[in-house]
Parts: C-alpha cells; structure tokens; sequence
C-alpha cells in the first residue's frame, strides 16, 4: 500500500500532466487561429483586389465605349 507522500506526488505528477496537455492543446489551438486569421486576410485582400480590378476594366470600357461615340 501506498504511503501519503508517495499518493501526493503521484497526484501531483498527475497534474502537471494535464497541465502541460492543456498547454499544449492551448498553444496549438491559438496557432490554428493565427492562421485562420491570417487566411482570412488573405481571402478578403484578394476580393478587394478582384473588385478594384473589375472595376477598373468597367472604367476602361466606358471610356472606350464614350471614345467611340465621340467619334461617331
């Protein structure tokens, strides 16, 4: 049978355990997140850059569309 001490440090050993899972299922859990943030970013910079592009293109066309109606 066990004697006290030797419980309490097995109870103790016990907990550091889960305390370092913790730690770790933590620190990998808020890497997850940078990265998801970091994707997100990503995803809305190249919507924003897709808008300015086919904006652009709209612009281009009008004035061609004008320019050949100045013409006329």
């Amino acid at each position: 049978m066990m004697d006290f001490s030797t419980q309490m440090s097995n109870n103790i050993t016990h907990l550091a355990d889960g305390i370092r899972v913790y730690a770790a299922h933590r620190e990998d859990a808020m890497r997850h997140e940078s990265l998801a943030r970091e994707q997100c970013h990503w995803i809305q910079a190249n919507e924003r850059e897709k808008i300015q592009r086919d904006e652009a293109l709209e612009r281009e066309k009008l004035q061609k569309q004008e320019a050949m109606e100045l013409r006329q």
